[in-house]
């Protein structure tokens, strides 16, 4: 079983998960196709609102700074997901008649009743394997969109 540890070990930077980023910028050319480090990443993007963005990245062509903020939001779009993990029912029937994929957590309520209100999937605890094991597929399935 896989621990919290194991988790954010893998996932030591954040500018590793925006690899795609990245290619963005260098399929329009920014810097001379010059990869983009993670100080530039945290001094000219992280927490910053688009129009900031295309000023800081095409100080000249701000035009351009905001096609590319618009790709950048349709790309991560593309590969989003947003999920509802609740530990009761009254939870799992909001999520479910919201339309949302719904993950249980038995750790308050038993599964019996959980399984009354619907959910996609029942989980002891967020170290369940089989909520890793569906998230890992999901990502998959997005990389392959």
């Amino acid at each position: 079983m896989m621990t919290v540890g194991e988790i954010s070990e893998k996932s030591k930077s954040a500018f590793a998960a925006l690899a795609p980023l990245e290619a963005v910028l260098f399929d329009i050319g920014f810097n001379g196709g010059v990869p983009i480090d993670e100080d530039f990443f945290v001094q000219n993007i992280a927490g910053k609102h688009n129009d900031d963005i295309a000023a800081a990245l095409f100080p000249d062509d701000i035009e351009r700074g905001l096609k590319f903020c618009v790709d950048k939001e349709a790309y991560f779009r593309k590969y989003s997901l947003s999920l509802i993990l609740s530990d009761s029912v009254s939870g799992i029937k909001a999520g479910v008649a919201a339309g949302m994929p719904v993950v249980g957590l038995t750790t308050r309520n038993p599964e019996q009743l959980l399984m009354t209100a619907n959910p996609a999937l029942l989980i002891e605890n967020y170290e369940d394997l089989k909520l890793w094991t569906v998230l890992e597929e999901l990502g998959k399935k997005a990389g392959d969109a």
